[in-house]
Order: C-alpha cells, then structure tokens, then sequence
C-alpha cells in the first residue's frame, strides 16, 4: 500500500501540474475503477474459510463460540488499539490532506519537491513496517509478551513519531527536516499493522472480521475530524 505513494506521486504532480487538480482526481477515479475491474477478475476466495476451519475446532476461541461485543470493544486492548490508531490516522490525514500545501504555501518547496518528500514518507513507512515486523518476530521468539513486543512498539512508535512530526515545524526547510518528515510521518504507521495482529489475538475467529471492521471504522474517523482542525 505505501509503495503506492511512491508510485503515484511523481505521475500525479505532472498531470496537476500540467492539467489542473480536477484532472488529478479523475486520474485517480479512472486507476480505480481499472482496479476493480481488475479486482473482478483476478481476485479469489482464500484458501481459509473462517467459518469452516472454526467449526472443527473444539476450542472456544477457534470454534463456534462468540462472546459479547460489549466484552470485547470496552477490553483495555481495543480501546487502547483505537486510540493509538486515531493518532497515527491523524498524522496520515495530514499527509493526503494538508502536507504539500504546507511544503509549497508555508515552506517555499516547489511542487516537484513536495511530491519526492511525500514519495519519501511513503518509503520510510515501507521501511519501517517491513523493520517492525522482524524485530516484532525476534522479540516473541525470545519470550518478551506481546503486551510489550507489539503493544508498547506500536504506541512508542506513534509517540515518537509526534514528537518528530513537532520537531519539524520549527525548522528550516532543508534536508534534515524532509528527514525529520519521513520518519515523522512514516514511523507511525507501523500501528494499524500491530494492532490488527493484537486484536485478532483475543477476539474468537468468528468475530475477528466484524472486530477488525469497528477498528478500521473507528481509527479512520480522524480522516474526517483532521483536516478542517488542522487546516
């Protein structure tokens, strides 16, 4: 997914650039709806059913089993999953939103400059989630809880990320604040990853697509409430 920002950035500033921004959002359109045709054709069932492997199971996490939502939404692992995702939705809010108008209007970037530094965000995020899920796997296999190995990884990521996102609006534009950036906005993301990984842990098989869908629901409301309070 992060490689798409870098695919498309370039390509996106010269049809902009060249034809306007409403040309931009009809190249968008017309790259998704070629997606879903795609998508039609190409996409199939997986090769695990959910339902038909859990009924199988005797145990009550992988079986047939359900527990309350009231139970699992107000658990201490959810909500803190969904507050750590509200903040780093919020910092990829800004990213679509607001960033290359900040670059251009407040920091003197061209356009073209503007799209390699978020061409760039895209590239350190796919750094770090790659980074992430090893050092993740590492940590597990030495004994460390996932409390820790995925849960304080994730919210330190997110925490440190802000602090360099501040860091950035007090300096001048230079390469060492594109650096400060990238891993600003690109640190952060390594959350949505985690935290589906730590949801699926507790919630039964049976609920884990209707659990993961709330998480999805709740984290990206900060797409709706960012960009007015930001700009």
């Amino acid at each position: 997914g992060a490689f798409g920002g870098i695919a498309v950035a370039p390509g996106l500033t010269w049809v902009i650039s060249n034809h306007g921004w409403h040309a931009g959002f009809f190249a968008v359109g017309v790259a998704g709806l070629i997606w879903v045709a795609m998508w039609f054709f190409i996409g199939k069932e997986g090769p695990y059913a959910g339902a038909s492997k859990a009924s199988a199971s005797s145990s009550i996490f992988d079986g047939k089993a359900r527990v309350s939502y009231r139970y699992l939404l107000l658990s201490r692992t959810f909500i803190g999953a969904c507050c750590v995702g509200l903040a780093a939705y919020w910092a990829l809010a800004i990213v679509s939103a607001w960033l290359p108008a900040y670059l251009r209007n407040a920091q003197g970037y061209s356009a073209a400059q503007a799209a390699n530094i978020v061409m760039s965000v895209s590239l350190t995020a796919m750094f770090f989630l790659v980074t992430q899920a090893f050092v993740t796997q590492a940590l597990m296999k030495r004994g460390v809880s996932s409390r820790v190995a995925r849960g304080a990884l994730a919210s330190g990521s997110v925490t440190i990320a802000g602090l360099f996102i501040m860091l950035s609006v007090a300096m001048e534009p230079s390469t060492l604040q594109n650096i400060v950036l990238s891993i600003g906005f690109g640190l952060g993301l390594v959350t949505f990853t985690t935290s589906a990984v730590l949801i699926s842990e507790f919630v039964p098989v049976l609920q884990r697509g209707a659990a993961l869908g709330i998480y999805v629901a709740t984290v990206t409301l900060s797409g709706v409430i960012c960009p007015t309070v930001f700009g």
